[in-house]
């Protein structure tokens, strides 16, 4: 049973025009010929994924989703189209369309069936036969500590490679700019 404003009608339809908004956006980054107008989208859907994080009461979620994605991510992106000299062109069709529209469409299937086989309960099941609702809400309200010592104790070699990666990324991107003078 929900309890609180997450079980009124208006809390679902906020949830259900968020979750529109988001993929509308996610849609047009997507289907959009000019790349800055698909960068401002691809803002949009992660300023919506962020709303769905608080409303799922995942604040510290939102503010890494707004911070890195929303900001840093989209941020570097604009910068890199900036540097493009056509930006209203766009990427030009390709042979690849029919593949890559049949790749969508499958993997939409799955998702789906995913979706409609899970049994989103579990969770309350697990918390009422075993009393763990209190360990697992203060999980939930000390999340940051939680996730820092995740983090630097047991995935300090993920932590690390996600670096290693990201650098290589940058010190990629900077290669391409200098080698095109």
């Amino acid at each position: 049973m929900t309890e609180g404003i997450a079980g009124t009608p208006v809390f679902t339809a906020v949830w259900w025009v968020l979750a529109v908004l988001t993929v509308a956006c996610a849609v047009l980054v997507v289907r959009l010929q000019d790349l800055v107008k698909a960068a401002m989208a691809l803002i949009g859907s992660f300023l919506g994924i962020a709303a769905l994080f608080v409303m799922l009461n995942a604040e510290f979620l939102a503010i890494v989703q707004v911070l890195v994605y929303a900001g840093a991510v989209s941020i570097l992106l604009i910068f890199g189209i900036m540097m493009v000299r056509d930006t209203q062109r766009g990427s030009q069709a390709n042979s690849l369309a029919i593949p890559a529209a049949m790749l969508a469409t499958a993997m939409l299937a799955i998702i789906a069936v995913v979706v409609l086989d899970t049994r989103w309960d579990l969770l309350g099941d697990a918390a009422l036969a075993t009393g763990v609702a209190e360990g697992a809400e203060g999980v939930y309200s000390d999340s940051p500590p939680a996730i820092g010592g995740l983090l630097l104790r047991e995935f300090v070699l993920p932590l690390q490679a996600a670096a290693l990666l990201l650098t290589a990324t940058l010190v990629g991107a900077i290669a391409l700019v200098r080698g095109d003078q």
